[in-house]
Protein backbone atom coordinates (compact mmCIF):
# COMPACT_ATOMS: atom_id res chain seq x y z
CA UNK A 1 0.00 0.00 0.00
CA UNK A 2 2.84 2.39 0.87
CA UNK A 3 4.55 1.96 -2.51
CA UNK A 4 1.38 2.54 -4.49
CA UNK A 5 -0.37 5.21 -2.39
CA UNK A 6 1.45 6.92 0.51
CA UNK A 7 4.79 7.02 -1.36
CA UNK A 8 3.44 10.03 -3.29
CA UNK A 9 3.46 11.99 -0.03
CA UNK A 10 6.83 10.57 1.04
CA UNK A 11 8.61 11.76 -2.08
CA UNK A 12 9.02 14.93 -0.03
CA UNK A 13 12.01 13.65 1.94
CA UNK A 14 12.70 17.11 3.34
CA UNK A 15 9.15 18.51 3.16
CA UNK A 16 7.82 22.02 2.81
CA UNK A 17 4.30 23.24 3.77
CA UNK A 18 3.12 22.31 0.26
CA UNK A 19 3.76 18.67 1.13
CA UNK A 20 1.07 18.83 3.84
CA UNK A 21 -1.61 18.21 1.19
CA UNK A 22 0.45 16.42 -1.43
CA UNK A 23 -1.30 13.05 -1.47
CA UNK A 24 -2.29 10.27 -3.83
CA UNK A 25 -5.98 10.66 -4.84
CA UNK A 26 -6.90 7.43 -3.04
CA UNK A 27 -5.32 8.64 0.20
CA UNK A 28 -6.98 12.03 -0.19
CA UNK A 29 -10.41 10.32 -0.39
CA UNK A 30 -9.66 8.22 2.68
CA UNK A 31 -8.46 11.22 4.69
CA UNK A 32 -11.41 13.38 3.68
CA UNK A 33 -13.82 10.46 4.18
CA UNK A 34 -13.35 10.63 7.94
CA UNK A 35 -15.12 13.97 8.16
CA UNK A 36 -18.58 12.96 6.81
CA UNK A 37 -18.42 9.82 8.98
CA UNK A 38 -17.91 12.01 12.05
CA UNK A 39 -20.59 14.49 10.97
CA UNK A 40 -23.27 11.85 10.34
CA UNK A 41 -22.21 9.22 12.88
CA UNK A 42 -21.08 11.03 16.02
CA UNK A 43 -22.99 13.75 17.91
CA UNK A 44 -20.57 16.67 17.76
CA UNK A 45 -20.96 20.39 18.21
CA UNK A 46 -20.12 22.43 15.05
CA UNK A 47 -17.63 24.45 17.09
CA UNK A 48 -15.80 21.27 18.08
CA UNK A 49 -15.57 20.24 14.42
CA UNK A 50 -14.31 23.68 13.46
CA UNK A 51 -11.68 23.67 16.20
CA UNK A 52 -10.52 20.23 15.09
CA UNK A 53 -10.23 21.29 11.44
CA UNK A 54 -8.29 24.44 12.33
CA UNK A 55 -5.99 22.50 14.67
CA UNK A 56 -5.50 19.80 12.02
CA UNK A 57 -4.58 22.29 9.29
CA UNK A 58 -2.18 24.27 11.50
CA UNK A 59 -0.47 21.14 12.86
CA UNK A 60 -0.25 19.57 9.40
CA UNK A 61 1.50 22.61 7.97
CA UNK A 62 3.72 22.95 11.04
CA UNK A 63 4.74 19.28 10.79
CA UNK A 64 5.88 19.83 7.19
CA UNK A 65 7.26 23.32 7.73
CA UNK A 66 10.93 22.51 7.20
CA UNK A 67 11.78 24.99 9.99
CA UNK A 68 11.60 24.27 13.71
CA UNK A 69 9.40 26.75 15.64
CA UNK A 70 9.87 25.36 19.14
CA UNK A 71 12.90 26.31 21.27
CA UNK A 72 15.59 23.90 22.48
CA UNK A 73 14.06 23.55 25.97
CA UNK A 74 10.70 22.35 24.57
CA UNK A 75 11.61 18.62 24.66
CA UNK A 76 12.77 18.90 28.28
CA UNK A 77 9.31 19.83 29.64
CA UNK A 78 7.17 16.71 30.36
CA UNK A 79 3.87 18.61 30.04
CA UNK A 80 4.88 19.77 26.53
CA UNK A 81 7.08 17.13 24.91
CA UNK A 82 4.18 14.80 24.11
CA UNK A 83 3.43 17.30 21.37
CA UNK A 84 5.27 16.57 18.11
CA UNK A 85 7.62 19.09 16.54
CA UNK A 86 8.65 19.84 12.97
CA UNK A 87 11.90 17.92 13.55
CA UNK A 88 9.87 14.94 14.81
CA UNK A 89 7.82 14.65 11.60
CA UNK A 90 10.76 15.60 9.38
CA UNK A 91 12.56 12.51 10.68
CA UNK A 92 9.52 10.44 9.68
CA UNK A 93 9.83 11.68 6.09
CA UNK A 94 13.60 11.14 6.09
CA UNK A 95 13.62 7.65 7.68
CA UNK A 96 10.06 6.43 6.80
CA UNK A 97 10.07 3.75 9.54
CA UNK A 98 9.74 5.85 12.69
CA UNK A 99 7.85 8.79 14.27
CA UNK A 100 4.45 7.95 12.77
CA UNK A 101 2.51 10.34 15.00
CA UNK A 102 1.65 13.66 13.37
CA UNK A 103 0.12 15.35 16.44
CA UNK A 104 1.35 13.46 19.51
CA UNK A 105 4.31 11.25 20.50
CA UNK A 106 2.35 8.85 22.72
CA UNK A 107 1.82 5.98 20.26
CA UNK A 108 5.40 6.05 18.98
CA UNK A 109 6.65 5.73 22.55
CA UNK A 110 4.10 2.99 23.34
CA UNK A 111 4.84 0.86 20.27
CA UNK A 112 8.59 1.47 20.11
CA UNK A 113 8.55 3.39 16.81
CA UNK A 114 10.02 6.62 18.20
CA UNK A 115 13.33 7.64 16.63
CA UNK A 116 15.87 6.81 19.33
CA UNK A 117 18.01 9.90 18.79
CA UNK A 118 15.10 12.32 18.33
CA UNK A 119 15.88 14.42 21.42
CA UNK A 120 19.57 14.81 20.51
CA UNK A 121 18.66 15.58 16.89
CA UNK A 122 16.12 18.19 18.01
CA UNK A 123 18.66 19.87 20.30
CA UNK A 124 21.28 19.93 17.55
CA UNK A 125 18.87 21.50 15.05
CA UNK A 126 17.51 24.13 17.42
CA UNK A 127 20.87 25.02 18.97
CA UNK A 128 22.36 26.05 15.62
CA UNK A 129 19.62 28.52 14.73
CA UNK A 130 21.28 31.54 16.31
CA UNK A 131 24.47 30.85 14.45
CA UNK A 132 22.56 30.44 11.16
CA UNK A 133 20.63 33.67 11.74
CA UNK A 134 23.82 35.55 12.64
CA UNK A 135 25.46 34.37 9.44
CA UNK A 136 22.35 35.29 7.46
CA UNK A 137 22.33 38.83 8.92
CA UNK A 138 26.02 39.19 8.19
CA UNK A 139 25.48 38.49 4.52
CA UNK A 140 22.43 40.76 4.43
CA UNK A 141 24.71 43.60 5.59
CA UNK A 142 27.16 42.73 2.80
CA UNK A 143 24.81 42.03 -0.13
CA UNK A 144 27.30 42.83 -2.84
CA UNK A 145 30.25 40.80 -1.64
CA UNK A 146 31.42 37.57 -3.26
CA UNK A 147 31.90 35.72 0.02
CA UNK A 148 29.25 33.11 -0.78
CA UNK A 149 30.84 30.46 -2.97
CA UNK A 150 29.30 29.98 -6.36
CA UNK A 151 28.05 26.43 -6.81
CA UNK A 152 26.87 24.73 -9.98
CA UNK A 153 25.08 21.47 -10.72
CA UNK A 154 28.10 20.18 -12.64
CA UNK A 155 28.86 16.55 -11.83
CA UNK A 156 27.47 13.02 -12.06
CA UNK A 157 23.90 12.61 -10.77
CA UNK A 158 21.70 9.59 -10.09
CA UNK A 159 18.02 9.75 -11.08
CA UNK A 160 15.31 7.52 -9.60
CA UNK A 161 12.09 5.83 -10.68
CA UNK A 162 9.11 7.82 -9.42
CA UNK A 163 6.99 4.73 -8.71
CA UNK A 164 9.51 2.65 -6.74
CA UNK A 165 12.35 5.02 -5.83
CA UNK A 166 14.89 2.60 -7.37
CA UNK A 167 17.94 4.02 -9.23
CA UNK A 168 17.18 4.65 -12.91
CA UNK A 169 20.03 6.46 -14.63
CA UNK A 170 23.22 8.46 -14.23
CA UNK A 171 23.37 11.94 -15.75
CA UNK A 172 26.55 13.90 -16.37
CA UNK A 173 26.02 17.69 -16.26
CA UNK A 174 28.71 20.00 -17.64
CA UNK A 175 29.08 23.54 -18.95
CA UNK A 176 29.47 24.06 -22.68
CA UNK A 177 31.61 26.71 -24.39
CA UNK A 178 28.84 29.31 -23.89
CA UNK A 179 28.71 28.69 -20.13
CA UNK A 180 25.33 26.95 -20.41
CA UNK A 181 24.58 23.66 -18.67
CA UNK A 182 24.11 20.47 -20.67
CA UNK A 183 23.20 17.03 -19.39
CA UNK A 184 24.09 13.68 -20.98
CA UNK A 185 22.79 10.22 -20.11
CA UNK A 186 25.78 8.01 -19.28
CA UNK A 187 24.09 4.95 -17.77
CA UNK A 188 20.60 3.43 -17.51
CA UNK A 189 19.50 0.75 -15.05
CA UNK A 190 16.56 -0.95 -16.74
CA UNK A 191 14.27 -3.82 -15.86
CA UNK A 192 15.04 -7.06 -17.75
CA UNK A 193 12.12 -6.64 -20.16
CA UNK A 194 13.19 -3.08 -21.04
CA UNK A 195 16.34 -4.19 -22.84
CA UNK A 196 19.98 -3.24 -22.39
CA UNK A 197 20.65 -0.44 -24.89
CA UNK A 198 17.38 1.41 -25.57
CA UNK A 199 16.77 3.84 -28.41
CA UNK A 200 14.47 6.85 -28.38
CA UNK A 201 11.79 5.46 -30.70
CA UNK A 202 9.36 8.31 -29.94
CA UNK A 203 11.84 11.13 -30.40
CA UNK A 204 11.56 13.46 -33.37
CA UNK A 205 14.10 14.83 -35.81
CA UNK A 206 17.69 13.66 -35.68
CA UNK A 207 17.15 12.06 -32.23
CA UNK A 208 14.63 9.54 -33.55
CA UNK A 209 15.96 5.99 -33.27
CA UNK A 210 19.20 7.14 -31.59
CA UNK A 211 20.60 5.43 -28.51
CA UNK A 212 19.46 6.97 -25.25
CA UNK A 213 22.86 6.41 -23.62
CA UNK A 214 25.19 9.32 -24.55
CA UNK A 215 22.19 11.41 -25.64
CA UNK A 216 22.07 15.07 -24.58
CA UNK A 217 18.70 15.57 -22.92
CA UNK A 218 19.30 18.78 -20.92
CA UNK A 219 20.43 21.98 -22.63
CA UNK A 220 20.30 25.83 -22.68
CA UNK A 221 20.27 26.33 -18.89
CA UNK A 222 21.53 29.73 -17.71
CA UNK A 223 22.15 30.95 -14.15
CA UNK A 224 19.59 33.45 -12.83
CA UNK A 225 18.52 34.28 -9.26
CA UNK A 226 20.23 31.24 -7.75
CA UNK A 227 18.62 28.82 -10.24
CA UNK A 228 19.42 27.51 -13.69
CA UNK A 229 16.51 28.55 -15.90
CA UNK A 230 15.35 28.76 -19.49
CA UNK A 231 16.45 25.24 -20.31
CA UNK A 232 14.91 22.31 -22.12
CA UNK A 233 14.57 18.71 -20.97
CA UNK A 234 13.82 15.65 -23.08
CA UNK A 235 11.79 12.75 -21.74
CA UNK A 236 13.20 9.73 -23.63
CA UNK A 237 10.13 7.67 -22.67
CA UNK A 238 7.69 9.79 -24.72
CA UNK A 239 10.12 11.78 -26.88
CA UNK A 240 8.65 15.12 -25.76
CA UNK A 241 10.66 18.22 -24.87
CA UNK A 242 9.62 20.41 -21.94
CA UNK A 243 10.66 23.78 -20.57
CA UNK A 244 12.71 23.23 -17.45
CA UNK A 245 14.69 24.71 -14.60
CA UNK A 246 16.90 23.20 -11.93
CA UNK A 247 18.44 24.24 -8.63
CA UNK A 248 20.62 22.85 -5.86
CA UNK A 249 18.72 22.06 -2.66
CA UNK A 250 22.08 21.31 -1.07
CA UNK A 251 25.50 20.43 -2.46
CA UNK A 252 24.47 16.79 -3.03
CA UNK A 253 20.78 17.22 -3.97
CA UNK A 254 19.58 18.61 -7.30
CA UNK A 255 15.95 19.51 -8.04
CA UNK A 256 14.90 19.24 -11.71
CA UNK A 257 11.51 20.62 -12.76
CA UNK A 258 9.81 20.19 -16.15
CA UNK A 259 6.78 22.25 -17.20
CA UNK A 260 3.80 21.39 -19.42
CA UNK A 261 0.40 22.73 -20.39
CA UNK A 262 -0.68 26.23 -21.38
CA UNK A 263 1.75 28.87 -20.05
CA UNK A 264 3.60 26.03 -18.26
CA UNK A 265 0.93 25.90 -15.56
CA UNK A 266 1.64 22.23 -14.79
CA UNK A 267 4.98 20.87 -13.64
CA UNK A 268 6.71 17.83 -12.20
CA UNK A 269 9.83 17.89 -10.03
CA UNK A 270 12.43 15.17 -9.65
CA UNK A 271 15.17 14.80 -7.04
CA UNK A 272 18.64 13.73 -8.18
CA UNK A 273 21.56 12.84 -5.93
CA UNK A 274 25.25 13.48 -6.54
CA UNK A 275 27.39 10.41 -7.17
CA UNK A 276 30.76 10.40 -5.41
CA UNK A 277 31.92 6.83 -5.88
CA UNK A 278 35.22 7.91 -7.39
CA UNK A 279 36.11 9.58 -4.08
CA UNK A 280 36.04 6.31 -2.14
CA UNK A 281 39.40 5.16 -0.83
CA UNK A 282 39.01 1.61 -2.13
CA UNK A 283 38.48 0.67 -5.81
CA UNK A 284 36.11 -2.16 -4.88
CA UNK A 285 33.24 0.32 -4.84
CA UNK A 286 31.18 0.79 -7.97
CA UNK A 287 28.68 -1.09 -10.11
CA UNK A 288 29.44 -4.68 -11.07
CA UNK A 289 27.91 -7.28 -13.36
CA UNK A 290 27.84 -10.66 -11.62
CA UNK A 291 28.61 -13.71 -13.73
CA UNK A 292 26.96 -17.10 -13.12
CA UNK A 293 29.81 -19.51 -12.34
CA UNK A 294 27.84 -22.40 -13.90
CA UNK A 295 26.68 -20.84 -17.19
CA UNK A 296 29.04 -17.89 -17.61
CA UNK A 297 26.05 -15.62 -18.27
CA UNK A 298 25.31 -12.32 -16.45
CA UNK A 299 22.98 -12.73 -13.49
CA UNK A 300 22.66 -9.25 -11.94
CA UNK A 301 23.95 -5.71 -11.54
CA UNK A 302 25.29 -5.03 -8.03
CA UNK A 303 26.37 -1.73 -6.51
CA UNK A 304 29.06 -1.85 -3.83
CA UNK A 305 29.61 1.06 -1.45
CA UNK A 306 31.28 1.97 1.83
CA UNK A 307 29.38 2.69 5.02
CA UNK A 308 31.21 3.28 8.28
CA UNK A 309 34.37 1.87 6.64
CA UNK A 310 32.60 -1.41 5.91
CA UNK A 311 31.83 -2.67 2.43
CA UNK A 312 28.25 -3.49 1.48
CA UNK A 313 26.34 -4.16 -1.73
CA UNK A 314 22.79 -4.18 -3.05
CA UNK A 315 21.25 -5.60 -6.21
CA UNK A 316 20.26 -2.95 -8.74
CA UNK A 317 18.94 -5.28 -11.42
CA UNK A 318 18.63 -8.98 -12.13
CA UNK A 319 18.77 -10.96 -15.37
CA UNK A 320 16.28 -13.74 -14.56
CA UNK A 321 15.87 -17.08 -16.25
CA UNK A 322 12.58 -17.35 -18.21
CA UNK A 323 10.94 -19.41 -15.47
CA UNK A 324 11.78 -16.77 -12.84
CA UNK A 325 9.62 -14.02 -14.31
CA UNK A 326 10.40 -10.33 -14.54
CA UNK A 327 9.87 -9.37 -10.91
CA UNK A 328 11.57 -12.09 -8.88
CA UNK A 329 11.17 -12.24 -5.10
CA UNK A 330 13.20 -14.10 -2.49
CA UNK A 331 10.79 -16.92 -1.67
CA UNK A 332 13.26 -18.87 0.48
CA UNK A 333 14.56 -15.94 2.52
CA UNK A 334 13.79 -15.61 6.21
CA UNK A 335 12.43 -12.70 8.23
CA UNK A 336 11.75 -9.38 6.55
CA UNK A 337 13.44 -10.51 3.33
CA UNK A 338 10.91 -13.28 2.73
CA UNK A 339 8.79 -12.43 -0.31
CA UNK A 340 10.70 -9.18 -0.87
CA UNK A 341 11.85 -8.15 -4.34
CA UNK A 342 15.39 -9.24 -5.12
CA UNK A 343 16.07 -6.05 -7.07
CA UNK A 344 17.03 -3.46 -4.44
CA UNK A 345 17.92 -6.07 -1.80
CA UNK A 346 21.16 -5.84 0.20
CA UNK A 347 23.20 -9.02 -0.41
CA UNK A 348 26.63 -8.12 1.02
CA UNK A 349 27.41 -6.46 4.34
CA UNK A 350 29.95 -6.18 7.14
CA UNK A 351 33.17 -6.54 5.09
CA UNK A 352 36.31 -5.18 6.79
CA UNK A 353 39.46 -4.37 4.80
CA UNK A 354 42.60 -6.28 5.75
CA UNK A 355 45.90 -6.08 3.81
CA UNK A 356 44.74 -6.88 0.28
CA UNK A 357 41.16 -8.14 0.58
CA UNK A 358 37.84 -7.65 2.37
CA UNK A 359 37.02 -10.20 5.07
CA UNK A 360 34.53 -11.16 7.80
CA UNK A 361 31.56 -10.24 5.62
CA UNK A 362 28.27 -11.97 4.93
CA UNK A 363 26.66 -12.77 1.58
CA UNK A 364 23.06 -13.69 0.85
CA UNK A 365 22.21 -16.17 -1.90
CA UNK A 366 18.72 -15.10 -3.08
CA UNK A 367 18.36 -18.46 -4.84
CA UNK A 368 18.18 -20.45 -1.60
CA UNK A 369 17.78 -17.66 0.96
CA UNK A 370 20.88 -18.71 2.90
CA UNK A 371 23.57 -16.41 4.30
CA UNK A 372 27.25 -17.39 4.12
CA UNK A 373 30.46 -15.94 5.51
CA UNK A 374 32.37 -14.30 2.70
CA UNK A 375 35.48 -12.51 1.48
CA UNK A 376 36.27 -10.59 -1.71
CA UNK A 377 39.25 -9.11 -3.51
CA UNK A 378 40.25 -7.42 -6.76
CA UNK A 379 41.86 -9.69 -9.33
CA UNK A 380 42.47 -6.60 -11.45
CA UNK A 381 40.95 -3.11 -11.49
CA UNK A 382 37.83 -4.31 -13.38
CA UNK A 383 37.46 -7.85 -11.95
CA UNK A 384 36.17 -8.58 -8.46
CA UNK A 385 36.30 -12.07 -6.94
CA UNK A 386 33.60 -12.87 -4.37
CA UNK A 387 33.88 -16.05 -2.30
CA UNK A 388 31.23 -17.60 -0.04
CA UNK A 389 32.15 -20.25 2.55
CA UNK A 390 30.22 -23.28 3.83
CA UNK A 391 32.42 -24.89 6.43
CA UNK A 392 35.65 -25.92 4.69
CA UNK A 393 33.96 -25.67 1.30
CA UNK A 394 33.62 -22.51 -0.76
CA UNK A 395 32.37 -21.15 -4.08
CA UNK A 396 33.82 -18.18 -5.94
CA UNK A 397 32.05 -15.81 -8.33
CA UNK A 398 33.53 -13.35 -10.80
CA UNK A 399 32.08 -9.85 -11.03
CA UNK A 400 33.01 -7.47 -13.86
CA UNK A 401 33.03 -3.69 -13.40
CA UNK A 402 30.38 -1.71 -15.31
CA UNK A 403 31.87 1.56 -16.55
CA UNK A 404 30.01 4.79 -17.23
CA UNK A 405 30.09 4.38 -21.00
CA UNK A 406 28.51 0.95 -20.63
Amino acid sequence: IFRHVHLVHHRSINPSPWAAYSFHPIEALVQAGIYPIVVFGIPAHPLALSVFLIYMIVRNVQGHLGFELFPTWFVKIPILNWHTTTVHHNLHHEKSNCNYGLYFTWCDVLFGTAYKNYTQHFKEITSRKKQDITIMLFFMILPFTNIIAQTTPEGLWMTYREDTGDPLSQISIEKNAKGELEGTIVKIILAPWEGEDPVCSRCRGDRKGKKVISMTFLWDFEKKDGEWQGGKILDPADGKIYNSKLWLEDKKTLKVRGYAGPMDVFYRTQTWHLQEQDKDEHPETGIWKTIDDATGHPRSLVETSLKNNKLQAKILKIYPHPQEGNNAVCERCDGERKGAKIAGMKILWGFVYSTDNWQKGSILDPGNGKIYSSSLWLEDKDTLKVRGYWGVLYRTQTWKRVKNHE
